[in-house]
């Protein structure tokens, strides 16, 4: 008998884990026009003591609004870079310790429709990380897979036309948690910057995140903790949404009991 654990890591900073390692980053952006290609490139690396087998794919993924993160088949989303991309190898054997580049490059048609469009090229060992045999009659195995964003707006200039959908104060994390909305038809960018008040117009806590992607039709909540709890009493939330050359601007107020 034998059960098998598959792990995918995306949206992440750290890429070192268990064999393999993906060294320049799980998030791949570029811009470009109608008719013109791109190549990119993602760096393997064999981290374990043994020969590693490696396979590349595509899928897509889908991020709606207050709904779990959903990975498709390639193509199923009408934004896939399913026909444009190619993968130079689908299939790598990595010596202990060897680096590999894998291209990739896309390829646009002169009629495409100008919006963003994406995909994740999914990296995966073939090898288990461990293997461990119970009772001489059980196998228990587990493997990693790495999903490599690959983003491209099509388009030189575009209205990156990002809202907010929801700010609220969470008492039992002590976040202030700002959920963004991407209406329009292109990955849009913004990080977020927010300041607390007391009754008595006194800056109590002031934070900022980094730079999020939100893609189109896609909802993002981002979580900043405050500097510390604040003490029981009437607070004003006052967000700024840095994305593209604007800034957009609001505020909420919340009781901490």
């Amino acid at each position: 008998m034998k059960y098998s654990g598959l792990i995918t890591l995306f949206f992440m900073v750290q890429f070192s884990y268990a064999n393999i390692a993906i060294l320049n980053g799980l998030k791949h952006e570029h811009s470009t026009s109608s008719g013109d290609s791109i190549s990119g490139e993602i760096d393997v690396k064999n981290i374990s003591d043994a020969r590693q087998k490696i396979i590349l794919y595509l899928q897509d993924i889908l991020i709606p609004c207050h709904q779990d993160v959903v990975f498709s088949e390639p193509g199923s989303s009408v934004n896939s870079l399913n026909n444009w991309i190619s993968i130079e190898n689908n299939e790598v054997v990595l010596e202990p310790g060897e680096v590999r580049k894998i291209r990739y490059k896309i390829v646009f048609p002169k009629n495409i429709t100008p919006m963003g469009y994406w995909s994740m090229i999914m990296v995966e060992g073939q090898t288990p990380l461990s293997e461990q045999k119970l009772k001489s009659i059980v196998t228990v195995s587990s493997k990693i897979r790495y999903g490599v964003q690959v983003i491209c707006n099509l388009a030189n200039d575009f209205d990156q036309a990002l809202q907010i959908e929801d700010a609220k104060y969470n008492p039992v994390t002590g976040t202030v948690e700002v959920t963004l909305s991407n209406p329009s038809d292109y990955v849009a960018k913004s990080s977020l910057s927010i300041e607390i008040y007391n009754k008595e117009s006194e800056l109590i806590s002031d934070k900022s995140s980094q730079k999020e992607n939100i893609y189109p039709d896609s909802c993002r909540t981002i979580k900043m903790p405050l500097n510390e709890t604040p003490d029981p009493g009437k607070y004003t939330c006052m967000i700024i949404m840095d994305h593209s050359s604007e800034l957009t601007g609001t505020s909420f107020e919340f009781i901490v009991e």
